[in-house]
């Protein structure tokens, strides 16, 4: 299904639908500042094993970018940020930074 969300004036059904293909193990493909983003729901290992088979990368070996609602839902998923980072992710977000 391919649907094509307005940037300034979002359907909230058009919402509605992509985040419910993201509870049922679907992808959606989203713009960024400077490319597209694959996004699947993190809680889910089939959609996360159909990313890794389209991009053609090893799991284990590869890193992948996670998108997170605000910088306290980082916590959720690394062990300990420490103050350079936290100062550097508090002063740059919201907005493009990507650490690898």
């Amino acid at each position: 299904m391919l649907l094509q969300i307005h940037p300034d004036n979002p359907n909230p059904r058009e919402i509605a639908m992509a985040v419910e293909a993201l509870k049922k193990n679907g992808l959606i493909i989203y713009p960024t500042d400077t490319v597209y983003g694959l996004a699947w729901d993190i809680n889910s290992p089939k959609a996360f094993d159909r990313i890794v088979k389209i991009k053609g990368k090893n799991a284990l070996k590869e890193n992948f970018s996670i998108v997170c609602s605000d910088i306290s839902q980082v916590s959720q998923f690394t062990l300990h940020i420490n103050n350079p980072t936290f100062k550097l992710l508090k002063h740059n977000l919201p907005g493009p930074l990507h650490l690898s």
